[in-house]
């Protein structure tokens, strides 16, 4: 009971917590191992990154897949920045859902749990109060048939109502009333 008075309260100490470790060129060392055990004993995230090499590689590679391919080089399959924002959604406890009409996709984060009434609030009220169903379909799996209308025809557009719990990685569609 005094745990859940404390979080209403919102104090900087009861907030989650990522360490960040930069490290050189040559990866993790004894200082970013201690830092590592740290976070650990404290039930917090953390993350090690390379800053300096990742900003000359940045400034180096003229495209992603030379960018990519400076950083096999030195051992990691994904930037820093792709590492920081996976640990912190992971901290946070967030998946993300999408949205789109047309050209234009949008990225929405929410707390694990959250449900699709709800998820339609993140982007108007009316959505939230209106709801009457979602069209939800996997990134993955759209992609992979290359159009809405081919995973239609495939049978893979599940239509889910209020208690659907949003997945990461969902693509809905809001029916509103």
């Amino acid at each position: 009971e005094k745990l859940s008075r404390l979080k209403d309260l919102a104090p900087l100490t009861a907030k989650p917590v990522l360490y960040v470790a930069n490290v050189g060129e040559e990866g993790e060392n004894e200082f970013s191992a201690a830092v590592g055990r740290l976070a650990q004993e404290r039930g917090a995230g953390w993350v090690v990154i390379r800053g300096r090499l990742e900003a000359e590689v940045a400034e180096a590679a003229q495209d992603e897949g030379e960018r990519r391919a400076f950083l096999s080089e030195w051992g990691l399959s994904e930037s820093a920045l792709v590492r920081l924002a996976r640990a912190a959604y992971e901290l946070l406890d967030l998946v993300t859902f999408y949205t789109f009409e047309g050209p234009e996709v949008r990225a929405w984060p929410v707390p694990k749990g959250t449900t699709a009434p709800e998820a339609g609030g993140v982007i108007h009220s009316d959505f939230r109060d209106r709801f009457v169903l979602a069209e939800v379909m996997d990134l993955e799996e759209l992609l992979a048939a290359g159009s809405e209308r081919a995973l239609r025809e495939q049978g893979k557009i599940v239509r889910a109502g209020r208690d659907y719990p949003v997945r990461d990685g969902d693509v809905i569609h809001f029916i509103c009333a």
